[in-house]
């Protein structure tokens, strides 16, 4: 199926090459998973969760947008998706300043590009969510920046020059750390390893972002299969000495981890657990 675009309410593909997004990465995005619910209506998975932090990163640069616009843009969109016959896929939602004006002074009283987009759902391979997956190291450093440290924001240039290291028919993911050395977080999702029923996370401070699906575990409320969660720095020894790795984001949830730079680690029972836990359609706060 092709995919759907919806620009500021309108059904086209195209935006002003004045948009400050496409010039100066100057807005925020999010993606999220939807599916169709009884009643034929598009539901998205931590819908609420995905708004707070796209309003908290635009807040921090100064750009007000409409929740209005947001909400009617997302419920038109997912009524075309479902009318088209689609019953699940990919959303993904970008906010930028606006078009306008030449050069990076911000300028005044812009009307905020909100952009929604359905893409069809990514298909995994499901022995992976049993066998687990490989992992792989990449050279890239992420570069640090404490203000936006933790966003969505539009400028992604060291996911994409990390993601180009390694060879998708070999390795899932790669891992990134920053100059320190400490490691932060793969090219598309974050990571957790598990060592004495304590899991661990890199901090997400001053660079790297905090997932959604990161969030839902840091937070404890749900999830009380471990004696302690812990956020912390990690680098390459401490993670090579854990029982068992996972990695997580918003369209895959829980992946276990087979492999990392070789070196092969277990699949606990309780990340087994956990994969179960993130499946259930109550526990995913659709919106």
């Amino acid at each position: 199926m092709k995919n759907i675009s919806l620009v500021n309410g309108e059904f086209i593909s195209e935006i002003s090459v004045y948009d400050r997004g496409l010039n100066y990465g100057d807005g925020f995005f999010e993606t999220m998973k939807w599916s169709i619910d009884n009643k034929g209506q598009g539901k998205v998975e931590f819908w609420k969760r995905h708004v707070k932090r796209l309003k908290f990163g635009c807040q921090k640069i100064l750009i007000s947008f409409s929740l209005k616009k947001l909400y009617d843009y997302k419920k038109k969109i997912l009524k075309k998706a479902c009318e088209s016959g689609r019953k699940s896929g990919i959303l993904k939602i970008i906010i930028t300043r606006g078009s306008g004006g030449r050069g990076y002074r911000l300028v005044p009283k812009l009307e905020p590009s909100i952009i929604l987009l359905v893409y069809p759902d990514v298909r995994i391979d499901e022995n992976f969510y049993n066998e687990g997956v490989n992992l792989t190291y990449c050279k890239k450093r992420m570069s640090s920046n404490h203000f936006l440290g933790g966003t969505k924001n539009l400028n992604r240039l060291d996911s994409v020059l990390a993601a180009s290291e390694f060879d998708e028919n070999l390795f899932f993911e790669g891992i990134v750390c920053n100059n320190l050395g400490e490691i932060i977080e793969g090219t598309k999702t974050n990571i957790f390893f598990l060592k004495n029923n304590i899991l661990h996370t890199p901090n997400i401070n001053d660079v790297g972002i905090k997932g959604i699906i990161r969030d839902v575990i840091v937070e404890k409320k749900k999830i009380n299969f471990f004696s302690e969660i812990v956020e912390c720095k990690i680098k390459k020894n401490d993670i090579e000495q854990a029982e068992s790795i996972f990695i997580t984001n918003s369209i895959y949830k829980i992946l276990p981890v087979k492999s990392l730079n070789r070196k092969l680690f277990v699949i606990n029972e309780k990340i087994k657990k956990l994969i179960v836990k993130f499946s259930k359609t109550e526990f995913l706060e659709l919106g």
